[in-house]
């Protein structure tokens, strides 16, 4: 989660790195941040200063009472509205402050200054193999251009396929339903990939018990 603090001092910083993800989601979230957190400092620099009114107030009230005097009836109504304005107040405070960590939570930690400006996975740079790489021939020029031609890949005439494929192909996983419950990036496991899944669960157990 991101120091509040750092965005107090240095919002543009904050949000040039935000850009630099390519989510305008996330900017709309800090700038109603930057927003919500200034109306909370100034709530609760007045309440403050409501909470010094009302301490004087009934330390007033204290020392008529010591000495005998009546306290007037102005004075005591006083007291009564500037406790319920607080009490107003503290709750107000109370749904911007859970407004405000909300916030905090929903946006990403910084990225790196060396990390490159990108769109998506597909845009990320490698920075080190281990091995030769295997890379397809109709991606070999991008693939030269992203290493900058300092590593010697191996061309091979197939593409290979990611495990998404392969689940897709073989019909053990669902992901399109996963995916409206449990948002992207999920799957259900289905048909022989469940027992597959099971019987590796129940070798492990074996081998830990």
């Amino acid at each position: 989660m991101l120091d509040i603090k750092l965005i107090r001092e240095n919002p543009e910083f904050v949000r040039e790195n935000l850009e630099r993800r390519g989510k305008p989601e996330k900017i709309r979230q800090l700038d109603e941040l930057i927003e919500l957190d200034l109306k909370w400092r100034r709530k609760l620099t007045n309440l403050n200063e409501m909470r010094r009114e009302r301490n004087k107030i009934s330390m007033e009230i204290s020392e008529m009472k010591k000495k005998g005097v009546e306290v007037s009836r102005e004075l005591l109504e006083k007291s009564r509205n500037l406790s319920k304005e607080i009490e107003k107040e503290e709750r107000e405070l109370k749904k911007l402050e859970e407004r405000i960590k909300f916030l905090l939570m929903s946006l990403p930690n910084l990225i790196h200054e060396s990390v490159p400006y990108g769109e998506s996975e597909e845009d990320n740079v490698p920075i080190r193999y281990w091995g030769k790489p295997r890379v397809y021939e109709e991606e070999l020029e991008q693939f030269l251009a992203m290493t900058n031609g300092e590593v010697e890949p191996e061309v091979i005439g197939f593409k290979p396929k990611v495990h998404t494929d392969l689940l897709l192909e073989l019909d053990v996983a669902d992901i399109e339903r996963a995916g409206k419950a449990s948002g992207s990036r999920f799957y259900y496991l289905k048909n022989e990939l469940v027992l597959l899944d099971m019987a590796l669960m129940r070798f492990a157990l074996d081998k830990l018990i």
